[in-house]
């Protein structure tokens, strides 16, 4: 649940559960508004679980935004290790502005870009690195998101028949 990949999965089965719960209220309290929304209801939630999968990966993709940045400066100083070049843990860089400081600050009322946070506070150490729980519950946790989408999968195509 720490990798890029990993918050946009869970940002996006969030939302998609969100989604599912105000379907079911909006078909029992306002069945106008629910027969108004049923013809675009495919795309609007397609739109609203990819703006949440991005929103839950936007602080690790401006941190690899920041990388690239890094590795671009040092190529362009001549350094021959310009490809391992990184901003991890310095303030002014993109990843720690990022997840602790000025762009955290602008975005933490985002509901995904908080929960991306949040959930690095867990299984991240707060000088950097992985604590150890991280390691077994990052599997553990990414095989049984891999599950329920195969549940949600085999239950759409069930009722598709």
């Amino acid at each position: 649940m720490a990798t890029t990949p990993s918050h946009g999965v869970q940002a996006g089965l969030l939302a998609y559960y969100c989604l599912k719960f105000l379907g079911m209220l909006l078909r029992v309290q306002a069945p106008s508004l629910w027969t108004k929304l049923v013809t675009r209801k495919k795309s609007i939630v397609a739109f609203l679980i990819g703006l949440a999968a991005f929103l839950g990966m936007l602080p690790d993709l401006i941190g690899m935004y920041g990388h690239s940045h890094a590795a671009l400066a040092a190529r362009e100083q001549g350094d021959t290790s310009w490809l391992s070049a990184r901003d991890w843990s310095a303030p002014q860089g993109y990843y720690w502005r990022a997840h602790y400081s000025d762009l955290y600050e602008a975005f933490k009322l985002v509901p995904f870009y908080s929960l991306h946070i949040w959930v690095d506070k867990f299984f991240h150490k707060e000088g950097g690195g992985w604590n150890t729980q991280g390691y077994v519950l990052e599997v553990i946790v990414d095989v049984l998101m891999i599950g329920l989408i195969g549940f949600e999968l085999n239950r759409m195509r069930r009722n598709r028949t």
